[in-house]
């Protein structure tokens, strides 16, 4: 059964706008700085929230019901890991704890500490989609490596709602999360 991604690539493209317009107007108000990064802030927590929820989602339908089931969160982080949905258990962790932050104390040195995490974790969401996307219909997922089309210069990404995610070479899924072409 094909997981529903709207909500997360939603999540991740409000998170996407907030920061690109947090920046544009960094050297403005401080006003209205202040109500930017929030946010961002905000955006940061929803697509976290939503993206730790469709990992758990899709290793429950794809892995196991059982297995994603009462987990921690650091459990849970080393399963997506070993099924190749994150590459890093360590920095998602670091995304679990800049959340956490926002829920028990909430100062400008908090917002300031997750707006630069927020900056770190939309490429590590992107990526999350995009593998998921990728192996949402059971498709397989190939390692990172050119792929043919470039080496004729025909490789192109798709682009949607400024998420870059996943692009066919040859009729195998092949995942990407930022711009350019593959992985050449």
């Amino acid at each position: 059964m094909a997981l529903e991604l709207d909500s997360l690539k939603k999540a991740i493209g409000a998170l996407e706008r907030s920061l690109r317009v947090a920046s544009e107007q960094s050297g403005g108000d401080a006003d209205l700085v202040e109500t930017l990064r929030a946010g961002v802030v905000q955006n940061f927590v929803v697509a976290y929230e939503q993206s730790w929820k469709m990992m758990k989602r899709w290793l429950e339908a794809n892995v196991s019901p059982d297995d994603a089931d009462g987990v921690t969160r650091r459990q849970l982080f080393r399963l997506c890991h070993e099924n190749r949905l994150i590459d890093d258990v360590g920095e998602w962790m670091d995304f679990h704890r800049a959340r956490n932050e926002t829920s028990h104390t909430y100062n400008s040195e908090t917002a300031e500490n997750v707006f630069s995490v927020a900056r770190v974790f939309l490429p590590a969401a992107a990526d999350v989609f995009a593998r998921i996307a990728a192996r949402n219909d059971g498709s397989s997922v190939r390692p990172a490596r050119a792929c043919e089309a470039h080496s004729r210069g025909a490789c192109s990404p798709v682009r949607s709602e400024g998420v870059w995610f996943a692009h066919s070479a040859g009729g195998e899924i092949m995942v990407r999360s930022g711009p350019g072409c593959c992985w050449a």
